[in-house]
């Protein structure tokens, strides 16, 4: 929906997910990285798409405030 949305083939998207285990004065705690790939399409109109995905996704909802995620167009 959004892909369209910011004139996007969503179906030709990649995206990963990278969860790191960091060390911080409380202990440990956990970081995430969302990278997303669409072959052959505006790098600009990939990260408006995934800015704004990251506002509606079940993932990206539960983790807010919780654990930093960083939004890489790969």
């Amino acid at each position: 929906m959004l892909a369209k949305k910011h004139g996007l083939d969503g179906q030709a998207a990649k995206v990963t997910c990278k969860v790191t285990l960091d060390k911080t004065d409380a202990g440990f705690g956990l970081s995430a990285e969302l990278k997303v790939s669409i072959p052959g399409a505006d790098k600009a109109k990939v990260q408006a798409l995934i800015e704004e995905a990251h506002t509606i996704c079940p993932y990206s909802k539960a983790t807010k405030g919780n654990i930093p995620v960083t939004l890489t167009v790969g």
